[in-house]
């Protein structure tokens, strides 16, 4: 899929059903694992970076330039300094290079998973994130290192201020949010938490009242862990 894209649009929206490859891991590690805990961090984290990514596409392309391929990009940095860094801190959170956004998110999957006891499942997720870093490395080079061709620079670009300010406070997010991680991981805590209690509440008068009873012991002992 994104290794044999040239395309930037596709080459992000192939690389999501990696990211939904990083949440399986949360899912199968389980609440008991704070897995659940993670999911919901990182399904922030990812909202956050590809939509910052698509921001910048979506601010070129209403100057007229049009976005399809790698060569579209080549020589942003000339053209458009600001977006050819939004674009570069995007993909390379989405890569998950350290401390940015994406890094934090995949670093709670995979402790997740350990203490899950899902070493192999986390290994594997370790070795499609390098993988990954051809299809994200290969958007900054072309935004951020490749010079100008006759291909990016047929239009003369206009300048639209709501997609600039929607990347660009995206990516303070990108940039700062790892700072308050703790307390974003622990909010996404609390509404699984309450999604847990749903689950107990719906089956407590049906015949899966063991489930109830375990959802309810596992929220129980996460809170006491919290207030420990």
């Amino acid at each position: 899929g994104a290794l044999l894209q040239r395309s930037v649009k596709r080459m992000l929206a192939y690389s999501s059903i990696a990211h939904s490859g990083y949440m399986l891991i949360g899912l199968i590690a389980g609440p008991e694992h704070n897995g659940l805990n993670a999911v919901l961090f990182y399904l922030f984290a990812y909202g956050v970076m590809n939509t910052a990514a698509f921001a910048v596409i979506a601010s070129l392309e209403r100057q007229g330039n049009e976005v399809e391929s790698l060569d579209d990009l080549a020589g942003l940095r000339h053209r458009s300094p600001g977006m050819a860094a939004i674009l570069a801190i995007s993909a390379a959170s989405l890569l998950g290079f350290p401390p940015l956004l994406g890094f934090i998110g995949k670093l709670y999957l995979f402790i997740a998973g350990i203490h899950a006891g899902q070493i192999l499942l986390v290994v594997i997720a370790g070795l499609n994130s390098a993988i990954s870093a051809w299809y994200y490395l290969a958007i900054v080079k072309a935004a951020v290192m490749d010079e100008p061709n006759a291909q990016s620079e047929t239009v003369v670009p206009r300048r639209e201020i709501w997609p600039r300010i929607a990347a660009f406070l995206l990516t303070a997010l990108i940039v700062l949010a790892p700072f308050f991680s703790d307390a974003i991981f622990r909010a996404a805590g609390r509404v699984s938490d309450l999604e847990l209690g749903a689950v107990a509440d719906e089956s407590a008068g049906t015949s899966e009242a063991p489930d109830a009873i375990a959802a309810r012991g596992v929220i129980t002992e996460k809170i006491a862990r919290r207030d420990d």
